[in-house]
């Protein structure tokens, strides 16, 4: 239907998901911590970022570095 094309068109990739159920459908925003995003980020860019970071502090100091570095990475 129309409505969930707009909403489907509106999905910002890797912040947005539509969540699809019988009669109803929602555009749900993920909202994740600054450590969370740090642990689960597998784009090149991010990972360039943690294999400098995991080369200087090691992965756990490292990953808590980064979030505190660059707690809103977008």
């Amino acid at each position: 239907n129309d409505t969930e094309l707009e909403l489907l068109e509106s999905i910002v990739p890797k912040r947005d998901l539509l969540l699809k159920q019988p009669g109803i459908t929602k555009k749900l925003r993920l909202n994740v911590d600054a450590l969370t995003y740090w642990i689960a980020t597998n784009n090149s860019r991010d990972n360039l970022r943690k294999q400098e970071y995991f080369a200087r502090y090691g992965p756990e100091q490292g990953l808590l570095h980064l979030a505190h570095d660059h707690p809103d990475p977008n």
